[in-house]
């Protein structure tokens, strides 16, 4: 039987109260809270914990703080990427990573 990791992951329904899931989450909110403490003052500093956070970057990425996500390691965008501020609703924060950020990867391509 797969995890609800591996449900996630597939893009299957899951549910996030496995203690996998609670351990990731918190794993990256740490990051996600360093991020933002340092992001505005020492943008590489930032990008470089996005980095960390996301299963693949391109090497310029530039991610305006605020910012929030609940699993990092599902998220891949390109080079030249840029994240402005958003404010979303804490419902669509899971999907932020899957949904918006894609979009504005190949958006941000245009203006290039």
């Amino acid at each position: 039987m797969r995890t609800e990791k591996e449900k996630m992951l597939a893009g299957e329904k899951y549910l996030n109260i496995s203690d996998e899931l609670a351990e990731d989450r918190r794993t990256n909110r740490l990051l996600v809270d360093e991020f933002n403490r340092v992001a505005r003052e020492d943008p590489k500093q930032g990008s470089q914990i996005i980095k960390k956070m996301f299963k693949h970057t391109g090497e310029k990425v530039d991610i305006q703080s605020p910012f929030q996500c609940d699993y990092g390691y599902s998220v891949s965008v390109g080079e030249n990427f840029f994240l402005p501020i958003m404010v979303v609703p804490s419902l669509m924060l899971v999907r932020l990573p899957l949904v918006i950020m894609p979009c504005l990867a190949r958006m941000s391509k245009s203006f290039r």
